[in-house]
């Protein structure tokens, strides 16, 4: 059972209270979704291998919002990817976050060490009983996919996305116009929302960031109370700020007689990363 992977991400042994949490299943293949998806979240480890402690270790990245580092979008200036050797049903696999339409970012360097790099012949097809290249390395060295650690670049992703510093969400409200007459209501206002940033998880100590930080934006429209599906982006926050707006709300609503008679809103705010699809 995993209850610590580092300081800046703790796992426990999950409580009745806890609603979001991640679930390890044995099935004939390693999987994850990517990111946060809310309830129960099954993490799939292949039965009958050996080691696997970094394999537990890469899919819980994936579940953490990491992408495999060949899904860079700068992973052109460092490797081609043999698409006509690569198993037909995989290749989704290799596409960059760009390709697949994903929200996402490039954290520092490309880094051939990076738990979350696919081997050079990952999904390759079975040619005469070899295994097919599917990564070239344009430098023409060789790599190994490493699964026994967490390497800088893998760490500074984390923290960039995680903190510290910590994250919490600020709404500011900006009446434009409010009419009560007893009878009918009327109000109008837009909400600027803003990320704060603190040195500690319970939000007492006001921090400024020392390095750019990544968050997952969502905005999203309701009108009546239906709720239209979150649009994600991802938000670079910029060194040197303790505040950052990120959007600005709005909200319209009337009533008669207490009764409501119709709202129109717009909200922005920051969720755990997530992402659809899967990890491997």
């Amino acid at each position: 059972m995993i209850f610590l992977l580092l300081s800046l991400s703790n796992f426990i042994l999950k409580k009745r209270t806890i609603k979001d949490y991640v679930h390890f299943i044995h099935t004939d293949g390693n999987y994850s979704n990517l990111g946060s998806i809310g309830g129960k979240q099954d993490i799939s480890i292949a039965k009958n291998q050996g080691s696997v402690t970094g394999i537990i270790m890469h899919e819980l990245l994936h579940a953490l919002g990491l992408f495999l580092e060949m899904c860079r979008a700068d992973r052109n200036e460092y490797i081609e990817i043999l698409w006509d050797n690569i198993e037909a049903n995989k290749k989704s696999n290799f596409q960059t976050y760009i390709e697949l339409n994903t929200p996402g970012a490039d954290i520092g360097n490309f880094d051939f060490n990076s738990i979350m790099m696919y081997p050079s012949n990952a999904f390759g097809k079975q040619v005469n009983g070899v295994q097919q290249k599917t990564i070239y390395r344009k430098d023409g060295l060789s790599y190994y996919a490493q699964r026994s650690y967490l390497t800088d670049s893998d760490i500074t992703a984390l923290r960039a996305i995680y903190g510290p510093p910590y994250a919490k969400i600020k709404r500011v409200t900006d009446e434009i116009y409010s009419y009560d007459d007893g009878y009918d209501y009327y109000y109008e206002a837009n909400y600027p929302t803003y990320v704060e940033f603190y040195k500690d998880p319970e939000f007492t100590i006001p921090a400024t960031l020392t390095t750019p930080r990544y968050l997952n934006i969502f905005r999203q429209e309701s009108n009546n109370g239906t709720y239209t599906v979150p649009q994600y982006s991802t938000l670079i926050v910029p060194a040197g700020v303790s505040s950052y707006l990120i959007g600005t709300g709005y909200v319209n609503a009337s009533e008669r007689w207490g009764q409501s008679a119709e709202s129109w809103r717009i909200e922005y705010g920051i969720k755990n990363y997530h992402h659809n699809g899967y990890g491997y």
